[in-house]
Order: structure tokens, then C-alpha cells, then sequence
């Protein structure tokens, strides 16, 4: 039994010939295929429940980087950027009680004085989504899926 090594150079004339008609434009790093491509969400609609077991690879929050690649920590970084906690819960997808609550998959956050409900990342990406276009806020975001495409979202 012999073991074909490849290199770069092999793996880049596969990929030239596999795509040689141009449809895409792909990059191949640590194993995955990463589409040179950004999708531009006009219509929370559009997000599909397409996040289950996905992972933030990157995020973008009006231009800057932010380091804290959770669902959670982007809605939480977003409710401080829109500070108007009424604002935040007329807009909101989730359910926010002003009282201070543990129960029930609530998280209390006392910086922001507000209880959050936790949701799953299907949920997540949509109030990411609903409260950046609702408050003229830039996303570009980079999630790895459960099946391991790579997707970057912005709105």
C-alpha cells in the first residue's frame, strides 16, 4: 500500500481544474473551503434556521473586529452600542424582562439591567440581524455550519 503525498502546488492545479469555469472563487485553509463570497441579508426572512451547531469564525461590528465569538456576546456587545433598553426591547426577538431573573433560561446582566432569555443560534442570528438594521448598525459576520461550509453574512 503506497500514500500519495500532495502538495500545494498539486491541490491548486485540482482546484484551477475543478473550477476552471470561474463560478467560484475558493481559498482552502485548515481544511476547509471558505467561497470568496459574502451574502447580503435585505430580509431577516432570508435567514434560514441554518445555524444549529455553527461556529462564529469572524465578526465584524461596524468595521472593528470583535474578539468574543459568541451569539450571546454580540447581542449583548449590540444592546450596549443601542443602550436604550426600550428601544432594545420593542425591536427585540427575544424575551427581556426588566426584573432581575434566573429561572425559567433566564440570564440576568447587570451592566445592562435587563434579564435575557437564552435561544438557540437559529434565534441568535436573527436578533443579531434585527437589532443591527433596526439601529443602523454594520455586521459582517463568518460562521462556520454544522456541515462545515463557510458563510459570511452581512447586513
Amino acid at each position: 500500500m503506497s500514500i500519495d503525498y500532495i502538495n500545494n502546488n498539486k491541490i491548486t492545479k485540482l482546484i484551477e481544474e475543478i473550477y476552471n469555469n470561474k463560478i467560484l472563487n475558493n481559498l482552502i485553509e485548515n481544511n476547509c473551503i471558505y467561497l470568496n463570497e459574502t451574502i447580503k441579508i435585505n430580509n431577516i426572512n432570508e435567514l434560514k434556521n441554518i445555524f444549529t451547531k455553527s461556529i462564529i469564525i469572524k465578526c465584524y461590528i461596524n468595521n472593528i473586529q470583535f474578539q468574543k465569538l459568541k451569539y450571546n456576546s454580540i447581542i449583548l456587545y449590540l444592546y450596549e452600542l443601542i443602550k436604550d433598553i426600550n428601544k432594545i426591547k420593542s425591536e427585540s426577538l427575544l424575551n427581556i424582562s426588566l426584573e432581575k431573573k434566573y429561572t425559567d433560561g433566564y440570564t440576568y446582566y447587570k451592566n445592562l439591567d435587563i434579564s435575557v432569555q437564552g435561544v438557540n443560534a437559529n434565534k441568535s442570528i436573527k436578533e443579531i440581524y434585527k437589532q443591527a438594521t433596526s439601529n443602523n448598525i454594520k455586521i459582517n459576520i463568518t460562521i462556520r455550519l454544522e456541515n462545515n461550509n463557510i458563510i459570511n453574512l452581512e447586513f
